[in-house]
């Protein structure tokens, strides 16, 4: 039994003895035999201490543990598989080049324009010209269409599409020769010719559209996709060739009709030209790739290189004469940089990121 202080209740002092730890439950029945005034200050150190025991036994136990923090989900990977359909747009780098090529004139022809007269006599010039080459940048737009297989991270598939792209280039050259006709047969009145002839000519080649058709291989990661692309591309071309000759004629040491100035007697002037036009379709490869991002799991956009190579073509143009201009090859290839969006035709309605 533990004796009636006055100083605690008796429930409390009982439920309070009961719950301390052995030493101090002993501190305690001694203070509680002490006089008042010790028996107040030895309490008050109990007290301390009991507070102090009960949070070194806190700090010996350990913290209380925490509550789990469940990581959120990582980002899905894109399925970049299925088939699509989408548009570009763009500028394009046209490369043409165009081969040497000549012109012939028929001065027999153009005489007999000048002069009223019938006799036989032989004479063609010559204009030779050098080749050239040029750059023309122009806008380009279009479409594409293709299909994707996805295995992990490589993506294989095939590709078409079709672009407009029109580009015009053209050069002028020209040329002067002086050319004895000697004697005409058939036309003893007149003595010695000379023709002076002045050829002005242009090449002119014009595209108006390209298209292709081809593969590509690629390497997905994260929402983007990196590719590279190959195969067959084809253009259209069109060609025209003008040669225009202006021929004036002399006559040496003759009597004919005319007016004598220091080349001799001018017999009159003649002008033909030449205007035929040619078309193909030209077909070579292809080479470049690019990179696109997935906004959704629908829309992806991206920016793409291209070279084209669309191979050369040698037109033999038409003529009745008396211009007859020769053959001209024409060699033609492209840079392309396009902006693409494209929309995958099989997750359409499904715009989670």
């Amino acid at each position: 039994m533990i004796a009636d202080t006055g100083f605690l209740p008796k429930s409390l002092g009982r439920h309070f003895l009961l719950g301390c730890p052995a030493t101090l439950c002993q501190f305690a029945r001694r203070t509680l035999t002490l006089p008042a005034m010790k028996r107040h200050n030895l309490l008050n150190t109990f007290l301390i201490a009991s507070v102090v025991s009960t949070v070194a036994m806190t700090a010996i136990a350990g913290p209380q543990p925490l509550e789990k923090t469940v990581a959120p989900a990582p980002p899905s990977e894109i399925d970049w598989a299925g088939p699509y359909i989408g548009f570009n747009v763009g500028v394009v780098w046209t490369n043409y080049d165009v081969s040497k090529y000549r012109t012939d004139v028929d001065f027999e022809d153009q005489f007999y324009e000048v002069v009223s007269a019938t006799g036989q006599f032989t004479g063609i010039a010559t204009f030779p010209f050098d080749g050239h080459s040029a750059t023309e940048s122009n806008a380009i737009g279009g479409g594409q269409l293709g299909y994707n297989l996805q295995f992990g991270h490589f993506v294989v598939g095939v590709e078409g599409g079709f672009s407009g792209a029109g580009s015009e280039r053209s050069r002028r050259s020209e040329q002067f020769q002086i050319n004895p006709l000697f004697e005409i047969i058939g036309l003893p009145q007149l003595g010695g010719i000379t023709a002076e002839t002045t050829l002005h000519s242009l090449r002119q080649a014009e595209t108006n559209w390209n298209g292709y058709i081809g593969g590509q291989l690629g390497y997905a990661w994260w929402k983007l996709l990196f590719y590279g692309n190959g195969g067959v591309a084809f253009t259209d071309l069109h060609v025209m060739a003008v040669d225009r000759a202006h021929t004036d004629f002399f006559e040496v040491g003759g009597t004919g009709p005319g007016n004598q100035d220091q080349f001799g007697i001018f017999l009159g002037g003649v002008t033909n030209t030449s205007r035929p036009t040619d078309s193909d379709v030209l077909t070579g490869w292809y080479a470049g790739g690019g990179i696109q991002y997935a906004l959704n799991d629908v829309v992806r956009v991206g920016a793409e290189y291209r070279h084209c190579d669309f191979g050369d073509q040698t037109f033999n143009f038409r003529s009745q004469g008396p211009v007859f201009p020769g053959r001209t090859r024409f060699d033609l290839d492209s840079n392309q940089l396009t902006f693409r969006v494209n929309i995958m035709l099989g997750r359409l309605g499904n715009f989670g990121p």
